[in-house]
């Protein structure tokens, strides 16, 4: 019931990602690795247990490198299991994916990093905005915030907070980073004091310490 809020989820991973963040949670998927389950698994599996799990989360890694095939799954994961809800995790960094998306992913979350993206991508921030764009055309999503402080430092936080305000995102979920170098974390307060301005700019937050 965490990665798809308030619902039981099952979540299937994609390998591969285009960004190299310094703090990644799944640094053993940033390259392609060989398929550990089918479409026809995953297929059995849900069919099996479609009493116990309302939602399928696809994550990764970066779905959006294999977005053909990934919404190719979904229009056939829907068909045979139209009562499935489907949500997907993403970096933002191919807009046609979740353009193309719309009619098949009944939720989305997207990460946005940073006002800097050339620190760990070569993805433009115009790519970036572009999918921002996109995101109000679901009914429901949300943007995702892990606060890094070289990728967020202080001086950005009102900034963003702006340009999510402007690019009409409804509920942005701010998550603590978890040391994975000699960086320290920004302390409980910083966050909050974070939480309160994205708040008084009228956007539903969440914050995980």
């Amino acid at each position: 019931m965490v990665d798809y809020p308030k619902t039981i989820s099952t979540v299937v991973f994609t390998s591969k990602c285009n960004f190299d963040c310094a703090y990644c949670h799944n640094p053993s998927l940033k390259t392609a690795q060989p398929a550990t389950h089918s479409e026809a698994a995953i297929l059995e599996y849900l069919a099996r247990r479609h009493k116990q799990i309302d939602a399928l989360v696809i994550s990764g890694g970066e779905p959006s490198l294999r977005a053909e095939e990934i919404i190719g799954f979904c229009h056939r994961l829907k068909t045979a299991l139209p009562n499935l809800l489907i949500k997907v995790d993403t970096n933002g960094s191919n807009p046609l994916f979740l353009q193309e998306g719309r009619d098949v992913f009944d939720y989305v979350a997207m990460d946005v990093k940073s006002l800097h993206y050339d620190r760990f991508s070569t993805t433009p921030f115009d790519t970036i905005l572009q999918s921002l764009d996109l995101l109000d055309s679901y009914p429901r999503h949300e943007v995702r915030v892990t606060v890094y402080p070289p990728y967020l430092p202080e001086t950005d936080f009102e900034e963003l907070g702006r340009l999510l305000k402007d690019k009409r995102v409804r509920h942005v979920t701010l998550q603590q980073y978890r040391p994975v170098d000699d960086i320290p974390p920004y302390p409980a307060e910083t966050l909050h004091t974070f939480a309160t301005l994205l708040q008084t700019l009228g956007l539903e937050t969440s914050l995980r310490t």
